[in-house]
């Protein structure tokens, strides 16, 4: 226990308190892991977590070894006891009808409504509708309105078998697939409405880009051939091949294995249909023509004095961020200066 508190405090800026929590989660994961899909697993599923918390040097190089180990495994597994799902796709006609709505919707879900939105969450939900007439809120209160969810599926969510995170997967792609139009998670930060019409022909779009690598770097699904951020997803039309077979998949998986397999399993589930079905590749690989590099550079900011000269230089390219409203960000810093985080929130006000 003590070498593995010392991993997590390797290149962290965590305290012991929090090195601890981080270990206990990824001990009872590994042994929920090692219980129902094996020991093997299991053990490549904690490598790859010990390279995302600690970035050693040689972070890169196991991550990308764990992950592929993980990736085979997760292949043969899912080709064995999800048949039914991947060959009924794998003969499904794409569908081209024109979404429903003469106006694409914008998916938000925030499962305790508007009401209960901590401040970062209200200041991005705020944006977005002021600069947006067709945003929906989506709430475990109106949830049913627009999804059937298995009863199966609610009742391991009430029990804990399954995340929030993860049923906030199941919800965003299961709306893709029904209505199409665009995901954002309640944390992104946009400063202009979203060009709908640059997208239309893009069966799929994502905020995606390519970043720098190094040995410290971490390997994931959408950092191989393709690259995507599952909190900003748009799909043209409803009935989508990609977001049909990973809704399908997610809500079976939920309902038929007791442990919950990947923490990211909707990366693998969008990488494993890039791989499986040519149509979903050649879209994604469309898709990546269209980069938002600096996506996570308003994350980095959030913290230091604001400038609005250097945001009006960040906005001016890129119109869509990811934040978050788990991080430690402060409104001030120690000489008083109000912060990006401090200006965000306050205009929210």
């Amino acid at each position: 226990m003590k070498l593995l508190i010392q991993l997590a405090l390797f290149d962290m800026n965590v305290g012991i308190v929090a090195a601890k929590r981080i270990i206990k989660i990824r001990l009872n994961d590994f042994f929920g892991k090692s219980r129902y899909y094996g020991v093997t697993f299991a053990s490549w599923d904690l490598l790859w977590w010990i390279c995302f918390y600690t970035h050693m040097p040689i972070s890169w190089k196991l991550s990308t070894f764990a992950i592929k180990r993980k990736t085979k495994w997760l292949d043969c597994y899912m080709e064995r006891n999800y048949s039914d799902i991947i060959v009924a796709h794998s003969q499904a006609v794409a569908s081209h009808n024109q979404n429903e709505h003469n106006e694409p919707r914008i998916w938000v879900f925030w499962g305790q409504g508007e009401a209960d939105m901590p401040d970062l969450v209200r200041a991005c939900y705020k944006q977005l509708t002021l600069l947006n007439n067709n945003v929906i809120l989506v709430t475990k209160a109106n949830l049913q309105k627009f999804l059937y969810i298995p009863k199966d599926v609610y009742r391991k969510v009430e029990q804990g078998d399954i995340t929030w995170t993860h049923f906030s997967d199941i919800i965003r792609t299961s709306l893709l697939a029904r209505y199409g139009g665009l995901w954002l998670d309640a944390t992104v930060w946009v400063t202009r409405p979203f060009p709908f019409e640059k997208f239309a022909k893009l069966p799929f779009f994502s905020a995606n880009g390519k970043v720098a690598v190094s040995g410290r770097s971490v390997r994931f699904w959408s950092s191989f051939q393709w690259n995507w951020s599952t909190w900003c997803m748009y799909a043209a039309m409803p009935n989508t091949l990609l977001f049909g077979f990973v809704s399908q998949m997610m809500q079976a998986i939920a309902i038929r294995e007791k442990y919950w397999p990947d923490y990211v399993l909707q990366d693998y589930l969008i990488y494993y249909a890039c791989r499986k079905f040519p149509s979903v590749g050649e879209a994604m690989a469309e898709c990546n023509k269209f980069e938002f590099r600096s996506r996570n550079r308003l994350a980095e900011l959030m913290n230091c004095p604001y400038c609005e000269d250097e945001y009006k230089t960040l906005t001016a390219t890129d119109y869509i961020f990811k934040l978050s409203f788990r991080a430690n960000w402060k409104p001030f810093t120690i000489s008083g200066i109000p912060t990006y985080y401090g200006i965000l929130i306050d205009n929210s006000r």
